[in-house]
């Protein structure tokens, strides 16, 4: 079937969030992006509080996906390009609408297609001009309404995608799942996917567990073979997952039907409905205590995004950083006497650590080329393995995918950076830790665009 999604984006980088959203779409299953509208300038509309203007655009794609789906997968990638809703038509990194969907309807709360509104909305109308010229578009006339509209708020801005991006877009994902020594620097490749496949964790010598389309999968070195994880109703994970110190529970970041916005959840490794443990909203989960008791995860309260604590039984979250920016990625010491973070309070996203109450917040990292992200320190204590992008590659608070990335080591003294591996990829490359039990390789997913 054929559908029209309505864009718009009016924090950050607009363009670059929207180009984002487009390409994410483009990598759904079975989904394929037919045109993009051009992009137009607009004044906020029905808002309660001042706000810059948006960008806004039309997409038109022929999918497999049942509308339903279609609008999951669309939060999901809102989320995790960063939308938080706190307010009624509040600002947004992106916003992705379903607006129509050939021989298809709905009028229930949780979707509306055609979508509300779309005839007395000039922002939409004029780029959904640019994909049907002759005012129909999927059984659905608009042309007498956009006559009628005022169109003096919507100005032209340019196009979302050169001719090289559009064909890039045209491209699916290959992720690969690969080891390395961390010795030798020798890398080995376990599997290829013809999807997206994110954050290996290392369960055991022979099993990794990764998630992709908002699941995890157990894979198995020694067969090749990947195995559903049955995590009941919640179904939208993301890429913040960590293994209990047990090894008998993991900690799940998901989204929810009703509430999109990511929380934490545990849910037993043999399967069944995950129990949520974070009452508060957008929070994704980094780091286990050794002793099994907290929890550490990095949330935005009030706009701002910083590390938490919560105990495992759910309760009052702690808050242990307070710096203006983002703080992200908190992993426990194999001890339990320092959590692991990265910020970029000093201007670069650079590795930094702390003790688990909060005090005595260091700066590890002092790289002033590059942005790092995700520390994960070995089962000794003694390494800890980030990724590292170059300086200018991305903002400071962003970490995408598609890449030029390193995955680096350093002491945990601070001392003695390497570079191990270098790769395309990035998001989804090491989000989790993904040292072996034995302390001796990596896991890791690097990524290209099919030919």
């Amino acid at each position: 079937m054929k559908a029209v999604l309505g864009l718009g984006a009016n924090l950050g980088d607009r363009v670059g969030n929207l180009q984002k959203a487009v390409f994410a779409v483009s990598q759904l299953p079975d989904t394929q992006v037919l045109a993009v509208s051009g992009v137009y300038e607009t004044e906020p509309f029905d808002v309660l509080s001042p706000q810059d203007q948006y960008l806004n655009a039309c997409l038109l794609v022929e999918t497999k996906c049942p509308p339903e789906d279609l609008l999951a997968s669309c939060l999901q990638i809102e989320s995790a390009l960063g939308r938080v809703r706190t307010e009624y038509h509040g600002a947004r990194t992106v916003d992705i609408d379903i607006l129509l969907v050939e021989g298809y309807e709905s009028h229930t709360p949780r979707l509306t297609v055609p979508h509300t509104g779309i005839l007395e909305r000039a922002f939409v109308l004029v780029p959904l001009l640019d994909l049907f010229p002759t005012g129909e578009a999927l059984g659905f006339s608009f042309g007498q309404a956009l006559a009628q509209v005022d169109r003096t708020g919507v100005v032209p801005f340019g196009e979302l995608f050169s001719e090289k991006g559009r064909k890039a877009m045209d491209r699916k994902v290959i992720s690969v799942l690969e080891t390395v020594d961390v010795a030798t620097g020798e890398r080995r490749v376990e599997h290829t996917f013809d999807k997206t496949i994110e954050a290996p964790n290392w369960l055991a010598p022979d099993t990794l567990l990764y998630n992709s389309g908002g699941e995890l999968w157990f894979y198995t070195l020694s067969t090749g073979e990947s195995t559903l994880l049955d995590t009941g109703t919640v179904r939208f994970c993301n890429n913040d997952h960590v293994i209990s110190p047990d090894g008998k529970y993991v900690g799940i970041s998901s989204g929810a039907a009703g509430d999109w916005r990511s929380a934490v959840y545990i849910c037993p490794l043999t399967g069944g409905e995950p129990r949520r443990v974070t009452e508060n909203t957008p929070s994704y989960l980094h780091g286990w205590s050794p002793d099994g008791k907290t929890l550490a995860y990095c949330a935005e309260r009030n706009g701002n995004f910083d590390v938490y604590t919560i105990p495992v039984e759910g309760g009052e979250e702690t808050r242990l950083t307070v710096a203006e920016g983002l703080d992200d990625g908190p992993e426990y010491a194999p001890d339990g006497q320092q959590i692991w973070f990265n910020s970029v309070r000093s201007g670069l996203m650079q590795v930094w650590r702390m003790n688990p109450d909060g005090t005595q917040q260091v700066r590890v990292t002092k790289d002033e080329e590059s942005n790092c992200w995700f520390p994960h320190l070995s089962p000794d204590g003694r390494t800890v393995a980030y990724i590292a992008y170059k300086k200018g590659d991305v903002q400071p608070g962003d970490h995408p995918p598609q890449k030029n990335v390193e995955i680096r080591l350093i002491d945990a003294d601070g001392g003695n950076t390497r570079v191990l591996v270098r790769l395309f990829g990035g998001q989804g490359t090491l989000n989790v830790n993904s040292w072996s039990p034995d302390g001796k390789r990596l896991a890791f997913v690097s990524y290209r665009l099919a030919d």
